[in-house]
């Protein structure tokens, strides 16, 4: 029986937060493309070569030649979903799903949100198991669309040196999430009151500065379990928490399911980018 979310199929979901390769394709399906840290390079059609830095998205479709990867940093978290079907069609004829060649990139003021909202859509097609896609997949999906409309853009209220100091400590959270921060002593360091800082920091990254670290030791986290075979207890550890039940409880609230279901969920593709723990190094 047909539903209302029908008309949507996701062909490929990938969440990498080490990324380091570099593509060149014409693609085949309508992939949305989310840069959430890191500096990248994106050039269409052999034309204009655009390269920046943090939270960006753009739509790469066919008929149409891309190339991008990392630039400056040795690597970038992309995230990416693509996408075909007809309901696609209707993304495209009412502008929902925007195509700009000459502008591609959309900035993200709520990088933190989109990242929780692509973690959502994979989850949730882990558990379909290749079935039909689950409306919950197609409605998350138009909600990633709905924010390049209503928050894509440079407006920001964040001081421009404010915004400078900010994005160097997130990058740094981001690289080193298994450390300890004191944001109260920072914020006292640059002659900020702590809840100043913390406004700013959330309109930026669209958590608080706590939050956001919870955030990048689970990402780091998620990472470990599809790279390597290390138990529950020493990823916890290596994310800089010495709770393995705090840990797991973190874990759940953040990917909807417990860390050992999550391994054992890990498309076969990705198993086969696996290395053993004893060869993992610590950044």
């Amino acid at each position: 029986m047909n539903t209302f979310f029908d008309g949507l199929e996701f062909s490929l979901s990938y969440s990498e937060h080490h990324h380091r390769e570099e593509i060149h394709h014409e693609p085949t399906y309508y992939g949305f493309q989310f840069n959430y840290s890191g500096g990248m390079f994106l050039r269409i059609d052999h034309g204009e070569l655009f390269q920046v830095e943090g939270p960006y998205v753009f739509i790469t479709h066919p008929g149409a030649f891309f190339e991008y990867g990392n630039w400056k940093t040795p690597v970038r978290s992309h995230n990416f979903l693509c996408c075909f079907g007809p309901r696609i069609e209707r993304y495209l004829e009412t502008g929902l799903l925007p195509l700009d060649d000459k502008k591609p990139l959309i900035r993200i003021l709520r990088p933190e949100k989109m990242l929780e909202i692509f973690s959502e859509i994979i989850v949730s097609l882990k558990r379909s198991r290749g079935m039909k896609t689950p409306a919950r997949a197609v409605l998350l999906y138009e909600e990633l669309l709905l924010m390049l409309h209503e928050d894509g853009g440079d407006a920001n209220p964040v001081p421009s040196h404010r915004r400078a100091e900010i994005l160097a400590l997130m990058e740094e959270i981001r690289r080193a999430p298994e450390k300890k921060y004191s944001f109260d002593r920072f914020a006292a360091s640059r002659g900020m009151e702590l809840e100043y800082f913390r406004r700013l920091f959330k309109a930026l990254s669209g958590l608080p500065p706590v939050q956001f670290h919870i955030r990048c030791r689970m990402c780091m986290a998620s990472e470990l379990l599809f790279k390597t075979d290390l138990p529950i207890k020493e990823i916890s550890r290596a994310c800089g928490m010495e709770n393995e039940y705090y840990f797991s409880r973190l874990f759940r609230k953040q990917f909807h399911t417990a860390p050992g279901r999550y391994r054992k969920e890990m498309p076969e593709w990705k198993k086969e980018d696996r290395f053993p723990g004893s060869d993992f190094q610590e950044k």
